[in-house]
């Protein structure tokens, strides 16, 4: 007797028991296909998730808001000023529209000198030390200053290891900031954005100081 036969002389002979195991396997099978359109259902909410989460973070950054991580820079001559918005000439010779908000720190330069440079502060540094800006305690950008001696001083490297000193000799010139506003920025001055990129040709800054002329940190 094949197996076909002996199956079906068992559902003929406890039709009960066969009704009940069918609709078990039914619920089985059932599960299992519903499991699996539960799975593709939920898989394409978490994509819509990151998606919409990856907009709102671009739309922030967008605008200058803190969203973590390394913050990027920017640099360059100012060609125009609008509203919240200021469009650079950068040394590429491409446009750079820098978009700021009302959490965008804004600050001068002014003289200072070698006295300004202490443990824990940050500097924007060019031509190797010899020209640097002392920024504010809150600033994000630049390099820390890890250690003040007589004659150097040692500064944090961008991606860790040992630190950089540079001979206090060495150092020609040194500016700290004042606060400012985007009404200090000018078209035809120059200035450096710190932020994050909200696109192939926009920047979002959260803090953005105007540059003396001629400056050696547009480059």
């Amino acid at each position: 007797m094949g197996i076909k036969d002996s199956t079906t002389n068992w559902v003929r002979g406890k039709p009960a028991q066969a009704m009940v195991l069918i609709a078990a396997l039914g619920l089985v099978i059932g599960g299992v296909i519903g499991l699996a359109a539960g799975y593709k259902i939920e898989q394409g909410r978490v994509k819509d998730d990151v998606k919409r989460l990856q907009e709102e973070i671009r739309s922030a950054a967008a605008q200058g808001a803190d969203v973590g991580g390394t913050l990027g820079q920017r640099s360059g001559k100012v060609t125009a000023v609008k509203d919240t918005t200021i469009t650079l000439e950068t040394s590429k010779n491409s446009s750079q529209t820098v978009n700021t908000s009302a959490n965008t720190a804004f600050e001068n330069t002014e003289k200072g000198s070698t006295s300004d440079i202490v443990v824990g502060s940050h500097l924007l540094i060019a031509l190797d030390g010899a020209d640097i800006i002392v920024l504010p305690k809150e600033s994000k950008l630049g390099r820390k200053v890890l250690s003040v001696g007589s004659e150097t001083f040692s500064i944090a490297r961008p991606k860790g290891g040992r630190p950089l000193t540079i001979k206090l000799a060495k150092v020609t010139k040194v500016s700290t900031t004042t606060p400012a506003s985007i009404s200090d920025v000018k078209v035809d001055g120059e200035i450096l954005a710190g932020g994050r990129s909200a696109g192939k040709d926009a920047f979002g800054a959260s803090e953005v100081i105007v540059l003396p002329a001629n400056s050696p940190f547009v480059s």
